[in-house]
């Protein structure tokens, strides 16, 4: 199965002019603001990823991937998915355009099929993206992503999801949105579509269609309890994001049935485009205990202080669990976790002057 993200670009520098149409033949920078939001899409990727990043040739696409991938990944121009040429309507605003051409204004604002002068039809646009999506589709293994504009990505999720391409003004698309698609070789799925940066899901729906037992909603409640309270104690909170270290320690077990559950976890929420939340979730097993306290050791760090919905010392709940370990491969990936609980309470919370499980159960 290959994931596929399509994403808007944020906001262009449009000198004051908001409502302007902003076609393919336009070439804006980003703005101050969109620069801004850039750099928070890069949070929905982890370093280790495998990633192909893509980009249209317009300046606030380029831009946008290049904030989005930090250094990380290299990016490529996709002619394909520049913006749909919108002619002799291109750069003007829309008060102009109603101006000049008023029928075919209006004639359009009910028929979106009706192309402006020296412009490019819907069918030419959908034609040209999907050329360019199927060229990157069967490229290697890795996740492909790629940087897009609102027209270019409404017309290819209209042909993706069966919809006349006379609707895709419905398809919300604000800067900056993410769009899930699964390709499995034959077919091409749209997941998610018009998903922020930021975006958390409900809880008590993905418990219902995960299937997750009254056990495991029990001691995810547990976990988020120990997690805020840890999270409270820091010094200004270090810039911990607490909505989200809230959605992670309450869905971090939401795949508990399944094997390898918090990679499970973190593939399911990446295909349905909450991929911040995927990141913090699939290290809730195994975390790195490198660069600055984060919403991810937090919840590792919770998680290891509770057994079921008990919170105890990080001793007591290694002991208690050290005992369900039925080989050797089990009793090492233990010793190693415990480690690390022990190495993120020592470098975060006692540098600080926290006791964690004082913390966790006051």
């Amino acid at each position: 199965m290959k994931r596929i993200y399509l994403i808007r670009h944020t906001k262009p520098e449009l000198g004051g002019r908001e409502h302007v149409c902003l076609g393919g033949r336009s070439d804006p920078p980003l703005s101050t603001e969109g620069f801004e939001a850039a750099k928070k899409l890069a949070l929905c990727f982890s370093d280790g990823e495998k990633l192909r990043i893509y980009a249209s040739p317009l300046l606030r696409a380029q831009q946008t991937a290049e904030a989005l991938s930090a250094g990380r990944w290299p990016v490529e121009t996709l002619p394909g998915v520049r913006e749909i040429d919108t002619g002799e309507w291109d750069g003007l605003s829309f008060d102009v355009i109603r101006e000049r051409y008023p029928e075919l204004y209006a004639l359009r604002g009910g028929d979106l099929s009706l192309t402006p002068p020296g412009g490019e039809s819907l069918e030419k646009c959908a034609e040209r993206g999907m050329k360019a999506l199927r060229s990157v589709m069967d490229d290697g293994d890795e996740t492909v992503v790629i940087v897009a504009h609102a027209g270019m990505i409404r017309s290819l999720l209209c042909v993706i999801m069966g919809r006349p391409l006379g609707e895709y003004r419905s398809i919300a698309q604000s800067y900056g949105c993410i769009n899930s698609l699964l390709w499995d070789g034959e077919k091409l799925r749209a997941e998610a579509v018009g998903r922020t940066w930021d975006a958390l899901p409900d809880a008590e729906e993905m418990y219902a269609r995960f299937a997750a037992p009254p056990q495991v909603r029990e001691h995810c409640g547990a976990v988020k309890k120990t997690a805020l309270a840890l999270a409270s104690a820091l010094p200004e909170r270090r810039g911990i994001d607490i909505p989200l270290l809230e959605s992670a320690a309450l869905l971090h077990d939401m795949c508990r049935s399944e094997k390898h559950h918090a990679e499970r976890a973190a593939e399911r929420l990446r295909d349905e485009g909450y991929l911040r939340l995927a990141n913090v979730i699939e290290k809730h097993h195994d975390c790195p205990v490198v660069g600055e306290i984060d919403e991810a050791k937090l919840l590792f760090l919770a998680d290891k202080l509770c057994f079921g919905t008990e919170t105890v010392g990080i001793k007591e709940r290694f002991d208690r669990s050290f005992k369900r370990c039925e080989n050797a491969e089990a009793r090492a990936a233990h010793e190693r976790r415990r480690a690390m609980a022990e190495e993120i309470e020592k470098k975060y919370l006692k540098a600080a002057g926290i006791s964690a499980i004082e913390e966790a159960i006051k």
